[in-house]
């Protein structure tokens, strides 16, 4: 059975740094699954004592015999403090992550169900008026007969006197629709206004992951891409912040517009 260690439960506070330190005790098996288990992001109750924060490290072991002990510190801010964000940035150059959601524009055409009546009209020759039944379910430009085509504005028919609309868009003047995606912003407590920008210099536009990424592509597949920068002055020390955009779909970003850090 885990149990908590006796006179092991220890919390510190350093300048709204909040660090707890509890070790327990058991069987060899449980507890390198204890250190498993809570080697990431977690709030936990465990032998009855509640910690809330993200564990730093987590280690294993042999206390004697066959009792065994894994030591966890967790670490959060303190709730009376604005700091940045859910593990503050109590040290020089450690970063520290948020986050959140966000919206990208994306082409019609991008969009899985995309049928080409919602963005083109279909032309025909004039003495044509019949519409055809794949109207409704192209997607794709292809047409066979000679008698259509699809055309994205009518003044494609100026100089075509033989030709005339018979089907308007079903979305007219819908260029883009909107993809909610993941966001991540980094952010580093730094020593000078020197170090932020070396922090952030030539991020922008570049396909790279941050630190951490809370699981995110791995589970949903797509690159993050640096899409935002920010320096600012806290009172006390120089915060540089980078925003990561996860792409909207597996594929990821386009690398003919946007490069890999190097």
């Amino acid at each position: 059975m885990i149990t908590a260690k006796y006179k092991t439960f220890v919390i510190e506070n350093n300048n709204g740094a909040i660090t707890s330190t509890v070790t327990f005790q058991g069987t060899k098996e449980e507890m390198e699954a204890l250190c498993q288990q809570y080697s990431g992001h977690t709030s936990v109750n465990i032998a009855g004592i509640d910690i809330f924060g993200n564990v730093k490290k987590a280690r294993t072991y042999q206390e004697a015999g066959q009792l065994w002990c894994c030591e966890i510190v967790w670490g959060r801010a303190d709730d009376n403090l604005s700091v940045i964000p859910i593990e503050p940035l109590s040290e020089y150059g450690k970063k520290s992550s948020q986050l959140t959601g966000g919206l990208l524009a994306v082409p019609i055409e991008n969009h899985p169900d995309f049928l080409i009546n919602w963005k083109y009209y279909l032309a025909a020759r004039e003495h044509i008026d019949a519409i055809p039944d794949w109207w409704e379910t192209a997607d794709d430009m292809t047409i066979s007969d000679p008698n259509y085509k699809w055309i994205e504005s009518p003044s494609e028919l100026s100089l075509e006197e033989d030709w005339k609309i018979i089907c308007p868009p079903t979305m007219p003047g819908v260029t883009h629709y909107d993809v909610a995606t993941y966001v991540i912003r980094e952010s580093v407590k730094c020593r000078s206004a020197s170090h932020a920008g070396t922090f952030i210099r030539g991020m922008l536009n570049k396909i790279v992951s941050p630190v951490e990424d809370f699981g995110l592509q791995a589970a949903c597949g797509g690159e993050w891409k640096c899409d935002g920068v920010e320096v600012s002055w806290d009172t006390r020390n120089w915060i540089a912040s980078l925003t990561y955009t996860l792409s909207a779909d597996e594929m990821g970003w386009d690398s003919r517009l946007y490069k890999p850090k190097g």
